[in-house]
C-alpha cells in the first residue's frame, strides 16, 4: 500500500522580502509516504493555474521514499542512500544550497504581491501510481 501525498513547502529569500515582477524563487516541497510500502523512484510534477507565475523547473525525482517517511527534494540528492527517508521532525530544507536547485518559480508581468497562489502537484511512482495534490502557496 502506497499513499503519497503533501505535507509543506519551504519558500527561498527573495532580496525585499516581497516576490516582484521579474523574480524568481526557489520552491522544496516535503513529500509523505503515508502508506505501508516503500515507493521507488517517486516523481514530482507542479503547475498553477495562476496566471502571474511561470514555473522554469516544474519536475523534480524524490528518488525513493520509505513507508511512513518524509521527503523534501533537497534532502533526496543530498542523501547517498536511494531510500533515505525522514522523520517529520528531520526533514530540512536546504534551498539556497548551490547543490539543490528545487522547483522554480517567477513572477511575470502583472503579478500582484502577496497573494496566495494555487498549486496542484502530480505526484507518481515507479510502481504507476498516480496522485493529485493541491494547496496553496503564500508568496509572501
Amino acid at each position: 500500500n502506497i499513499i503519497l501525498e503533501y505535507s509543506s513547502y519551504k519558500l527561498s529569500a527573495v532580496s525585499n522580502s516581497v516576490l516582484r515582477e521579474g523574480e524568481s524563487r526557489n520552491l522544496d516541497i516535503c513529500i509523505h509516504n503515508k502508506g505501508t510500502s516503500l515507493s521507488k523512484n517517486v516523481n514530482v510534477s507542479v503547475y498553477s493555474d495562476y496566471p502571474y507565475i511561470e514555473f522554469i523547473r516544474d519536475s523534480a525525482n524524490y528518488r525513493d521514499i520509505s513507508a511512513g517517511y518524509y521527503k523534501t527534494y533537497c534532502q533526496s540528492i543530498n542523501n547517498s542512500s536511494s531510500t533515505g527517508s525522514y522523520s517529520l521532525s528531520n526533514v530540512s530544507y536546504s534551498i539556497n544550497s548551490s547543490s539543490c536547485v528545487p522547483f522554480v518559480f517567477k513572477a511575470t508581468s502583472s503579478f500582484v504581491a502577496n497573494n496566495v497562489i494555487p498549486i496542484t502537484l502530480i505526484i507518481t511512482d515507479g510502481y504507476g501510481n498516480e496522485f493529485i495534490e493541491t494547496f496553496n502557496l503564500n508568496e509572501n
